[in-house]
């Protein structure tokens, strides 16, 4: 380790010390151009970094995906974040008008037939 290093007047390149490989820990400095969480110089993480906006499958800073990102907690069929739909899944169960999942109700497609009343 260089005197300069020692008293803390580090040369950086990037998030490295060119003279002692002393990492940054200002997120700044790191290069999270290839995935937001990981630097791509030093291997630095950073929990929570990326930017899944709209989408909620595909950062917007980054372009790194992910699966089961969307909030189906209000409806089973809609993301309340995004708005991208699936089909089927509600969990009607023995109750037949409500999820058990979202608890979104149904009437107009209630089935009268086996087994409920």
């Amino acid at each position: 380790m260089s005197l300069k290093c020692a008293i803390g007047v580090h040369e950086w390149g990037g998030c490295r010390g060119l003279k002692c490989g002393r990492t940054q820990t200002r997120a700044e400095a790191h290069n999270w151009a290839k995935d937001c969480e990981t630097c791509s110089a030093c291997g630095k993480t950073r929990p929570g970094g990326h930017d899944w906006g709209k989408d909620c499958e595909k950062c917007s800073a980054c372009g790194k995906t992910r699966l089961g990102g969307h909030d189906w907690s209000k409806d089973c069929e809609q993301c309340s974040a995004c708005g991208k739909t699936w089909v089927p899944a509600h969990d009607w169960g023995k109750d037949c008008e409500k999820c058990s999942a979202c608890g979104k109700t149904r009437a107009a497609s209630h089935n009268w037939g086996k087994d409920c009343e």
